[in-house]
């Protein structure tokens, strides 16, 4: 597997995603995405953004640089605000208990 499929799994894994779910996300199909993943195939830039960006990632990451610790926070900072509204009080305490 490349370095791109081998990142796309693991990040649908860590997110309980399928193929077919990012695939709905970004307006692709399932089968482009399992292109990506084997390696048969690579996505526009476009497209790679769009995939980042439904991952919560880079396009950097997913081709293969790591992420520094400043930009893992920046990153995990943006995630929380653009999704605050949509956690239980639950979730938000745990988060506060991770930061502490």
């Amino acid at each position: 597997m490349n370095i791109l499929g081998t990142r796309l799994s693991g990040l649908l894994k860590e997110q309980n995603l399928t193929q077919r779910d990012l695939a709905a996300k970004v307006g692709l199909t399932d089968m482009s995405i399992c292109r990506y993943v084997t390696g048969k195939g690579l996505p526009k830039s476009e497209t790679l953004a769009k995939i980042a960006i439904e991952l919560n990632t880079t396009v950097e990451y997913l081709l293969g640089q790591e992420l520094d610790e400043k930009y893992n926070f920046n990153t995990i900072k943006r995630m929380v605000s653009e999704h605050r509204k949509e956690l239980t009080s639950d979730q938000k305490l745990e988060i506060i208990k991770l930061l502490l």
